[in-house]
C-alpha cells in the first residue's frame, strides 16, 4: 500500500472562507475553486499541479488512490474535496492534525505551523496570505510558482509529522481516524427538509409564545436574582461561581461562564430560549441548528463532522463545524429529520450504563460486577440496601434517586451537587437526607473509595516520575506527563504539580492546559482522575466496537456510548445480531467485563432510539 500525502490550495476571500463558512458549506459552495494541489507518493519528490478543474481531475487520476493510505493535515477538508469535487475515495485516510490532538492538544496548538516548530522539522510559509481574493487565473507565473512551493513545503512537513507520530498509534486508532473522516467526506444520511421547515416554524413560534406567557421582560432577564428564580421555576439550579473580587459565591451568568453557556444546549428548549434571551442572542441553538440543517439539505446529504479526540482529556469525539451532533436532545425533531436513504434502515445501538459497569470493574468491586452479570438492577439493589426497602418494592421514583446516586457517586460527587442533580431531575430531597444517602453509598462501596485513593497515589507517582499502576492487571500505568492506557495512548497531565487550591483553603493538584493562546492551570483531584480513566476507557471500548461493526456495515455516527450505522432493509435482522455481538464483546484487556446494549431500528434517527 502506498503512502500519499496531499494538500489542496483553494480560492478564498474576506467574505468566502473557512472563518465565515463551515467546511461543508465552503466546499459545496458555487464559489469553490481549486487553485492547485500538491501530492507526495511514498518518499518520492512532491508534485505541484495547477490547472482547470478538468486538468486537475486528470492529474489526480494518475495516482492509485484505491490502494493508498492518504494523509493530510486536517484531512477532513482534503478528503471532502477529493470525494465531493473529484469523486475520489481512497483506501484509507489519515490526519496529522487529529494525531497531533492526541499527542499534544492539551498544551499546544495543532496547526501545522505549531506542530512543525514543536518537532523542529521546518517552517511553514506565509504565501497563503497573499492569495486572499485571488482566483487561479489572477496569479502571475511567479506568484503561482511561489504558491506552489508553499504548498509543496506543507506536504513535506505533513509527511515528516506523520512519520514521526505514527509509531505512537495502534491500527485500531488509525482506523478510527479513517472512519471519523469518512463520516464527513462520504455522507450517507438524508435530511427531511419539509420536516425541518415545519420544525423551525414551530420553534420560533414557541419562543415568542413562551416569553409572552412567562411575562418575561428585560428586567427579569438581566436581574441575576430574577433570572435565577426563572431557572428554578423550570427545575434548573442556577450555576454558581466564586467571585474573583469578593471571594464569595455568586451567580455564574456571564457570557464567559462555561456552565451558563452550557444551558444554551439544555435538553429543555425552554431553558435554551431563556438563556439565549439573557445573552442577547436573536436565535436559540435549536433555531440555528435547524436552519443549518435546512441549508445542508439544499446542498445534499448530511456530512457528519466529528473531531477525532476532540476532548483532549478523554480522547472522546467532539462536535465541530457548527452542528454538534454529540448533543442533539433526545426529544428534538432534528433527530427525526435525520433519515436513512431509500432501501436502508438506521440501526442504532448504545452500551448500557457502560461507565457504571466499568467503574465497579476497575475498582475491583467483584460483588457489583457479579450482580451486573446476573442481570440485577443496580439502581434498585442500591435503593434496597441503603433504605431497607424490599428489592421488588422499590418504586420508580426511588429507583431514579439511586440511579443518580450510582452514576454520580462512582465519581465521588458530594451531597451538595447530588442534591442539585436530583432537584433538576424532579426529585425533591432534603439536603441532610442526601448527605446520609451519599455517606451510606460510600460506606457500602469501599472498593470505590479505595480506587479514588489509588488515583491520588497515581498523581503522586506521576509528579515524582515513579512507577505505579492501577486497575485490574495494572492496566493504567504512570508515565512521564500522564497515564498510559492499554491501547498505548496517554491521558495527559503535563507539568503536574501542587498549587494553592482555587478556594485558597489548601493545596490541589494542577496541570497545564492550553486555553486560547495561554497556558493555564487545570485543577484535578483523585476522584476526578478516576473519572477520567473510566470515561476514556469507555471511549476505547466503543472505539474497538465501532471498528468491528464498520467491517460489515457503514457507520454514519457515534455519540458517546452509541454507534449508528446503516443496513439494507433485507439485512436489518443480521445487522442487529452482529451489532449486538460486537457491543457485548469486551476487548482483551477487560475480557471479564460484562457488557450489554440496546439496539433500535428505524427509518430515522429518533425512531431508531
Amino acid at each position: 500500500m502506498n503512502l500519499i500525502v496531499i494538500d489542496f490550495e483553494t480560492y478564498y476571500s474576506k467574505e468566502y472562507g473557512l472563518k465565515k463558512y463551515t467546511t461543508e458549506e465552503y466546499i459545496r459552495d458555487e464559489q469553490f475553486e481549486t487553485i492547485g494541489v500538491a501530492v507526495k507518493v511514498n518518499d518520492e519528490d512532491t508534485e505541484w499541479f495547477t490547472g482547470s478543474h478538468a486538468d486537475t481531475a486528470s492529474f489526480l487520476g494518475r495516482f492509485d488512490w484505491a490502494n493508498s493510505f492518504v494523509v493530510g493535515h486536517n484531512m477532513r477538508f482534503d478528503a471532502a474535496i477529493l470525494s465531493w469535487r473529484y469523486g475520489i475515495r481512497p483506501l484509507a485516510l489519515g490526519d496529522t492534525m487529529g494525531m497531533g490532538q492526541v499527542l499534544h492538544g492539551l498544551t499546544n496548538s495543532v496547526a501545522l505551523k505549531s506542530l512543525s516548530e514543536l518537532y523542529g522539522i521546518g517552517e511553514k510559509g506565509t504565501e497563503v496570505e497573499d492569495a486572499l481574493g485571488k482566483h487561479r487565473l489572477d496569479f502571475t507565473q511567479q506568484e503561482m510558482a511561489r504558491y506552489g512551493s508553499y504548498c509543496v513545503n506543507d506536504v513535506e512537513l505533513t509527511h515528516k509529522l506523520f512519520k514521526l507520530m505514527i509509531p505512537k498509534f495502534s491500527r485500531t486508532e488509525l482506523k478510527l481516524i479513517d472512519l471519523t473522516i469518512r463520516m464527513f467526506s462520504e455522507p450517507k444520511l438524508v435530511l427531511d427538509k419539509l420536516l425541518l421547515i415545519k420544525h423551525l416554524n414551530a420553534v420560533v413560534t414557541k419562543k415568542e409564545n413562551l416569553l409572552q406567557e412567562a411575562g418575561v421582560d428585560k428586567d427579569d432577564l438581566m436581574s441575576n436574582p430574577k433570572f435565577a428564580e426563572l431557572l428554578r421555576k423550570y427545575g434548573v439550579t442556577p450555576p454558581m461561581k466564586t467571585s474573583s473580587t469578593t471571594g464569595k459565591e455568586t451567580y455564574a451568568f456571564a457570557k464567559t461562564d462555561e456552565d451558563f453557556k452550557a444551558l444554551l444546549e439544555h435538553e429543555n428548549p425552554t431553558i435554551q430560549i431563556l438563556t439565549a434571551a439573557r445573552l442577547g442572542n436573536k436565535s436559540t441553538i435549536e433555531e440555528t441548528r435547524t436552519e443549518q440543517f435546512i441549508n445542508i439539505a439544499n446542498r445534499g446529504l448530511l456530512p457528519v463532522p466529528l473531531k477525532y479526540s476532540g476532548a483532549t482529556v478523554s480522547h472522546r469525539w467532539s462536535g465541530v463545524d457548527g452542528i454538534n451532533l454529540q448533543n442533539l436532545p433526545r426529544t428534538s425533531e432534528l433527530r427525526r429529520a435525520i433519515t436513512a436513504p431509500k432501501g436502508y434502515k438506521i440501526v442504532a445501538s448504545d452500551l448500557s450504563n457502560i461507565e457504571l459497569r466499568l467503574a465497579y470493574w476497575f475498582a475491583g468491586s467483584t460483588n457489583k460486577v457479579n450482580q451486573i452479570r446476573n442481570g440485577i438492577d443496580l439502581y434498585k439493589q442500591s435503593a434496597a440496601e441503603i433504605t431497607g426497602t424490599d428489592y421488588d418494592q422499590v418504586s420508580k421514583d426511588l429507583r431514579f434517586v439511586f440511579k443518580v446516586v450510582n452514576l454520580s457517586g462512582i465519581y465521588g460527587v458530594g451531597a451538595g451537587k447530588m442534591h442539585s442533580i436530583l432537584k433538576q431531575g424532579g426529585a425533591e430531597k432534603d439536603l441532610n437526607e442526601v448527605k446520609n444517602i451519599v455517606y451510606a453509598y460510600r460506606q457500602s462501596n469501599p472498593e470505590l473509595t479505595s480506587a479514588w485513593y489509588k488515583a491520588g497515589d497515581m498523581l503522586s507517582a506521576i509528579h515524582k516520575n515513579q512507577a505505579f499502576s492501577m486497575g485490574p492487571n495494572g492496566i493504567i500505568t504512570a508515565v512521564s506527563g500522564g497515564m498510559r492506557k492499554p491501547n498505548g495512548m496517554v491521558l495527559g497531565l503535563p507539568n503536574l504539580r501542587k498549587l494553592k487550591s482555587a478556594d485558597g483553603t489548601g493545596e490541589s493538584w494542577a496541570y497545564d492546559k492550553l486555553m486560547g493562546r495561554s497556558i493555564i492551570p487545570e485543577y484535578i483531584h483523585p476522584a476526578k482522575t478516576f473519572q477520567r480513566c473510566i470515561q476514556s476507557l469507555a471511549r476505547d471500548i466503543i472505539g474497538d466496537q465501532l471498528v468491528n461493526i464498520a467491517k460489515r456495515y457503514p457507520v454514519v455516527l457515534t455519540v458517546h456510548d452509541e454507534i449508528v450505522c446503516l443496513a439494507k432493509e433485507e439485512e436489518v435482522e443480521d445487522c442487529v445480531a452482529y451489532m449486538t455481538q460486537c457491543m457485548t464483546t469486551a476487548p482483551d484487556w477487560c475480557a471479564d467485563l460484562p457488557l450489554a446494549c440496546e439496539v433500535g431500528v428505524g427509518d430515522n434517527y429518533m425512531d431508531a432510539k
